[in-house]
């Protein structure tokens, strides 16, 4: 069964094709997001991933190269990528980007639609088993030759990492020079405790994550502490935050997400960073619990009652408006 829950992202600078494509889509019931080159579809996918992304090469701006491995180290494999291109290397460049599908243009519509329809074939624990094996063996290859002192090893993994610290971080912090400062001590402590990471038993990501969160604490600590943390952003200063096009829509979405950072505020901070890894790192129970020291039960325990007490407070919020 096809799931339409999340829209399909076309990237693509040809405004008359885009329009067809994204016509084609919706008659069939598709969400449809459009961009006209790498930039603005990268903006896009911060407020919504994508179900798959139709990505033409050839476009002013950032093209789908650079688009490509940008979205591949922030998002991994998120999000299917479909390479839509007239050259006549288009297989060999879907290859090269590690693309799960391409198209040649001119295209038919139907084979644009059957394209979809073959990736929804797969269940998604399907998609995530195979997506998951591949980046673990991956990543524990990467984490022996770092412990063997290869230090382009060790710059892959800060490549993989680097953006999901970073935001994480700064969601926390608030501040771009606190993030940035942070998030290089971060990988520093882990460069220099990677020796003992292969007796923890974490996945590599949750350890990382386990260390930012210490690296987050000791900040405030240093800090005046407990009532700065109090104070912390945990959404960031909100100056990213644009709606294109539409300034009544961004200061609505402007409001929507204080209403969301006051309330994160009054939560308790295990719960805060259970809802930060959930929702905005995307990361499984199983995941977050190896990041937080708690069984995988407990972390579902947590996140229903984080949101559940998230609800109550914005209710009693609105109540006194």
């Amino acid at each position: 069964m096809v799931d339409r829950s999340r829209p399909v992202l076309v990237v693509e600078d040809d405004a008359e094709l885009r329009g067809l494509m994204e016509a084609a889509l919706d008659a069939i019931g598709y969400r449809v997001m459009t961009a006209g080159e790498g930039r603005q579809a990268l903006e896009l996918v911060e407020q919504e991933m994508p179900a798959a992304i139709l990505l033409d090469l050839r476009m002013p701006g950032m093209n789908g190269w650079e688009f490509s491995r940008e979205f591949r180290a922030r998002y991994g494999r998120r999000a299917p990528i479909v390479v839509v291109t007239a050259a006549t290397s288009a297989e060999q460049q879907a290859e090269e980007l590690e693309a799960e599908g391409f198209l040649d243009k001119p295209f038919d519509l139907q084979d644009l639609i059957r394209m979809l329809e073959r990736m929804w074939a797969r269940t998604p624990a399907e998609v995530a088993t195979e997506d998951s094996e591949e980046a673990r063996s991956d990543e524990a290859e990467m984490v022996a030759a770092v412990a063997g002192g290869d230090e382009t090893a060790f710059l892959q993994l800060y490549e993989t990492y680097k953006y999901r610290i970073y935001r994480y971080v700064y969601y926390r912090v608030g501040r771009t020079v606190d993030a940035e400062d942070l998030t290089q001590q971060i990988f520093m402590q882990a460069w220099s405790a990677l020796g003992r990471y292969q007796h923890v038993g974490k996945p590599f990501s949750a350890w990382l994550f386990t260390i930012a969160h210490n690296v987050v604490v000791n900040f405030y600590r240093k800090t005046q502490s407990a009532a700065r943390q109090g104070e912390a952003p945990l959404i960031g200063d909100l100056a990213d935050l644009r709606v294109a096009g539409s300034p009544e829509l961004e200061a609505e979405a402007r409001w929507e997400v204080e209403r969301i950072q006051v309330a994160m505020r009054q939560l308790k901070p295990i719960y805060q960073q259970v809802i930060l890894l959930r929702f905005l790192e995307h990361m499984d129970c199983n995941e977050i619990a190896a990041a937080v020291g708690k069984s995988a039960a407990n972390v579902r325990v947590m996140q229903f009652r984080a949101l559940k007490q998230l609800r109550q407070i914005m209710v009693q919020e609105d109540q006194k408006v």
